[in-house]
């Protein structure tokens, strides 16, 4: 799980090039019955409105 919650915490930041800028995705991690982690991120069209750089 602790994988999952540093994958989540890089794409919020922007640490990978395919989630910048930073703070422009929200991303979450969740552990399923089976023990599974897995990484939810979605773009935040609010943070797009927010001046961040396109």
């Amino acid at each position: 799980m602790n994988r999952a919650h540093n994958l989540a915490y890089r794409i919020r930041t922007g640490r990978h090039r395919a989630f910048q800028p930073g703070g422009a995705f929200e991303a979450t991690a969740r552990r399923s019955d089976d023990g599974t982690a897995s990484v939810y991120a979605r773009y935040s069209t609010a943070a797009a409105h927010t001046g961040l750089p396109r």
